[in-house]
């Protein structure tokens, strides 16, 4: 993971963690869109299974919002529309 990444998962996982009481469990490159990574959000409301994993959603976000937001000290309002369209 680069330090652009890092820093775009840390930003997002508090961002979810602070709205929307999910965390970023996973963050990857798409491998069918190269354009995108995924982002795994899992809500930490609700029930465990039976493995302890809370319910997940899985969402792609575009290569170049991860990039221009990833240096920023908070999410930028694109990801944030984003981020939150996919919560509510």
């Amino acid at each position: 993971m680069t330090d652009w990444e890092a820093s775009f998962f840390r930003l997002v996982d508090e961002y979810v963690r602070s709205r929307y009481s999910h965390f970023v469990a996973e963050f990857f490159p798409s491998n069918k869109q190269p354009s995108s990574y995924l982002i795994c959000l899992r809500s930490q409301m609700g029930k465990a299974d039976a493995r302890g994993l809370y319910p997940a959603k899985y969402v792609a976000i575009e290569r170049s919002a991860v990039l221009t937001d990833g240096t920023a000290a908070r999410p930028g309002a694109s990801v944030v529309r984003f981020l939150d369209s996919e919560l509510k």
